[in-house]
């Protein structure tokens, strides 16, 4: 860095560039009045969830208008909960643009947009870098994605094909086949984050998958989903991370395969047994998922690191059974320094998400592990139904 500034103190001084016209101001009262009717479909001057869902995923809503409509339904909507009535009337949009903070906060989503690369796949996809969680809670379907890119890249990039009208159908690892419309700006915001050195397929994915979320949910759901369930715009707003790896790999899955103790003692008397568990694992190239603990699986000596999330979902990237050290990812992406040594009171530094832990303190903050299997989750056709080779 010194020399950087040496160097960069020699170079002559540039000459002062003139000053860019200063950019129209964005009169976002102006825009309500304007789409206000096309968003209150029943013109009863109040939006409920059903109509902003529509706007967020109307192919014809971009840019500013798409930015009002995601953060309203990030303020309002999303913190009710699904099940609970809410509207917003136009006096009170015409209220919130007006507020300083939520007005920056519209400004910074249709800065989102300006950055985004609109291709599928970037040069370098699927990749981990700049890889975030979005505002939806899917971290059961990002933790399973991120051991495919790890582990198997181009099995994840071969499961999307782009037809002739621009839409992207996506076959699973278990066979099921689905296709979605091109993202709007409204599912971009709502997704995963992204950038110019990426592409929106982890986007895309996330709203494939929601298809099959919901169709899964309409199946397991007596009576059917509630109306504001069957047209959720962020889709998978929590989920199961296990059926999810199985939908994703084709392969069965164990659910919570280990379970680690609550108190020290539990834990030291099954170390051995996970240690060699984790040895077979990773030679066999298993995908491996942590889960974190809730309330009730804390146990009296628990110790929580700063930021540390209660019922999240982590994947295991890889295990150095020499030094007895874990290899793990957060979905969030983040980056984080302890503040002193690493250890569970102080957190474990973090880059990108990815960060190593000792095994033993891994048992003492995870509450279990799940991993994947040879077995295929649907069985091979008996030889008399399969085609005659040629």
């Amino acid at each position: 860095m010194c020399g950087a500034a040496f160097a960069l103190a020699q170079s002559p001084a540039p000459k002062p560039k003139a000053a860019p016209p200063a950019a129209p101001a964005v009169n976002l009262p102006g825009m309500i009045n304007s789409f206000w009717t096309r968003w209150n479909k029943d013109a009863d001057n109040s939006l409920d969830r059903r109509e902003i869902v529509a706007v967020l995923k109307d192919q014809s809503v971009k840019n500013f208008e798409a930015s009002i409509a995601v953060q309203l339904y990030q303020e309002q909507y999303k913190p009710a909960g699904l099940g609970q009535k809410i509207t917003v009337s136009k006096d009170k949009l015409l209220t919130l643009v007006k507020d300083p903070k939520f007005a920056g906060d519209v400004h910074k989503q249709r800065d989102r947009l300006t950055r985004a690369n609109r291709v599928l796949f970037a040069k370098d996809d699927p990749d981990l870098s700049g890889f975030h969680q979005g505002p939806t809670g899917d971290c059961f379907l990002l933790a399973n994605i991120a051991l495919l890119i790890q582990q198997r890249p181009e099995q994840l990039r071969a499961m999307f094909a782009t037809l002739e009208n621009r839409d992207i159908t996506m076959t699973m690892g278990d066979r099921q086949a689905v296709t979605v419309s091109p993202l709007t700006d409204g599912e971009l915001l709502l997704g995963a984050s992204f950038g110019r050195d990426s592409g929106v397929w982890l986007n895309v994915f996330e709203k494939a998958f929601a298809q099959i979320w919901k169709k899964a949910k309409e199946r397991n759901v007596k009576g059917g989903l509630r109306d504001d369930e069957a047209m959720h715009s962020e889709f998978i707003s929590g989920g199961l991370s296990v059926p999810t790896m199985q939908t994703l790999t084709g392969h069965k899955a164990i659910p919570d395969a280990f379970r680690f103790g609550k108190e020290t003692g539990e834990q030291e008397t099954k170390r051995e047994e996970l240690h060699a568990l984790l040895v077979r694992l990773m030679k066999e190239k298993k995908l491996v998922l942590l889960h974190t603990r809730r309330e009730p699986d804390k146990g009296a000596t628990f110790v929580k690191p700063p930021g540390w999330p209660d019922a999240h979902t982590y994947a295991l990237f890889g295990y150095d059974a020499d030094k007895r050290v874990v290899h793990c990812f957060n979905p969030w992406g983040n980056n984080f320094k302890p503040k002193g040594a690493q250890s569970l009171a102080n957190g474990y530094e973090t880059k990108g998400g990815q960060f190593d832990m000792p095994l033993a303190e891994l048992m003492a903050l995870f509450k279990s592990l799940s991993h994947e299997t040879d077995e295929p989750l649907i069985a091979a056709a008996p030889a008399a139904q399969r085609p005659a080779k040629k």
